[in-house]
């Protein structure tokens, strides 16, 4: 198994550019988590991110900070809150279902109006021997400065992955993101790769 996730690491990143011929947009990313909180990098064909986020198991919610540098010169900022819930799992049971919702607020040189956002997903994931597929549905809802009581669709999204460890301290994320309008429509795809560190 280990063989295969650095099999599947080294053909990701070697066929970055093939992959940009079949998906809208490609990512790679890097993320440290431990007991202490997260690190993650990440970059697109559009923008690079720096994302900071408190550790899990210490506050009732996780907070998040993250800072965008989008190719078109704007910088752009996101303050971000949710936690995770899980249905409990019979013993001997591999499907996980889970609910995690986040509230963000996000503003900077891309924004006309400071936004306020809230992000219920949805996920399902399961045991693969080692490995662990994934599916999850996103619904976005946003207001701005201009009425915080205004809010309206911004979107949904479909992530289909899998995690695959490559040892005890270290496992890789390749999904794919689809991107929808409120009415599942004007789709665009991104392929992902994401190397997590645990520490």
């Amino acid at each position: 198994m280990k063989k295969l996730a650095i099999a599947i690491a080294a053909v990701a990143i070697c066929t970055q550019t093939a992959m940009a011929e079949d998906f809208d947009n490609t990512s790679l990313s890097i993320a440290a988590t431990g007991s202490q909180g997260g690190v993650e990098l990440s970059t697109n064909e559009t923008s690079r991110s720096l994302k900071l986020s408190s550790a899990t198991t210490n506050f009732p919610v996780q907070w998040s900070l993250k800072f965008t540098d989008n190719t078109n010169g704007n910088d752009d900022w996101e303050l971000g809150v949710n936690r995770k819930f899980e249905m409990p799992r019979g013993e001997g049971e591999t499907l996980s279902i889970y609910a995690d919702p986040k509230l963000a607020y996000s503003f900077g040189d891309s924004y006309t109006n400071n936004e306020l956002s809230l992000t219920p997903t949805l996920g399902v994931s399961t045991q693969v021997g080692s490995a662990s597929p994934y599916a999850e549905l996103g619904f976005g809802l946003k207001a701005t400065d201009a009425d915080y009581f205004d809010w309206s669709r911004s979107g949904t999204s479909l992530n289909l992955g899998v995690v695959v460890p490559v040892n005890a301290n270290m496992d890789i994320d390749v999904g794919v993101t689809r991107s929808m309008d409120s009415d599942f429509g004007n789709a665009s795809h991104q392929a992902g790769v994401k190397f997590v560190l645990k520490y």
